[in-house]
């Protein structure tokens, strides 16, 4: 970090992703920036579901998140896995998959299997997967099952947050999907703080839209390296700057 914005202007860190994504974010910021100020403040947290496992072998897992590899993880799946972003890839390959990543876009995804040609996969996701990627490859002749293995349940802030969001030091807002965002919007939305808005893509920022931010900031790469630049790069240059 070049410089550091002093106080009362040093902003506060928000993380509302579920607690252990949050977690580990907030770990890796701490290697990265010197004592952030952070609170977690998880507006959902992830909840395994029985799922029954699809009749056909898989040639190959896909993964578009870390939620559903710690679900095939838990069921003592292996072999090779597919993945969206490079941390859902780092994860892969920590359960003992051999983890290829498409680099954080589900279009670059698609295209990945398709030319590898894998026949026979397994899409292993929450109750609201983004992006169609078991229906397109169908459509493009693969024979894809599905399977939901996870679901997410909203939180309330909790009050410590609330109070910081009701101040006015500036709040720096991470957001890493729509859904994300929609929710943020309903919770945080009336805050009295200066907000600072990190969106980990165009489609994010357009959820977050009302959300009243003093500054928004979208990431360059849709992937945690990506919010993780743009991170530093609030941070470095003073949040309201």
């Amino acid at each position: 970090m070049q410089r550091q914005v002093m106080a009362p202007q040093t902003p506060l860190i928000l993380l509302t992703r579920p607690a252990d994504a949050s977690a580990r974010f907030a770990v890796r910021l701490a290697g990265l920036c010197p004592k952030p100020e952070v609170m977690i403040s998880p507006l959902q947290e992830v909840r395994f579901l029985d799922w029954v496992r699809p009749r056909t072998r898989a040639d190959a897992m896909i993964f578009t998140s870390q939620n559903a590899v710690a679900a095939a993880q838990r069921a003592g799946i292996t072999g090779l896995a597919y993945c969206v972003g490079n941390q859902t890839t780092q994860a892969a390959a920590q359960a003992g998959f051999d983890a290829v990543s498409a680099e954080g876009e589900a279009n670059a995804l698609i295209t990945r299997i398709m030319a590898e040609g894998p026949k026979v996969l397994w899409h292993l996701h929450g109750v609201s997967p983004r992006g169609d990627v078991a229906g397109r490859l169908r459509a493009a002749g693969f024979e894809v099952d599905e399977a939901v293995v996870y679901e997410t349940a909203d939180l309330p802030l909790l009050p410590a947050a609330q109070a910081a969001l009701d101040g006015i030091q500036p709040v720096i807002v991470p957001l890493f999907s729509p859904k994300s965002a929609q929710r943020a919007a309903a919770t945080v939305g009336g805050a009295r703080a200066p907000l600072v808005v990190l969106s980990l893509s165009s489609a994010v920022d357009r959820a977050a839209a009302a959300i009243p931010a003093v500054r928004r900031l979208v990431a360059r790469r849709p992937d945690a390296d990506g919010m993780m630049e743009i991170m530093i790069q609030a941070l470095n240059q003073g949040a309201l700057s």
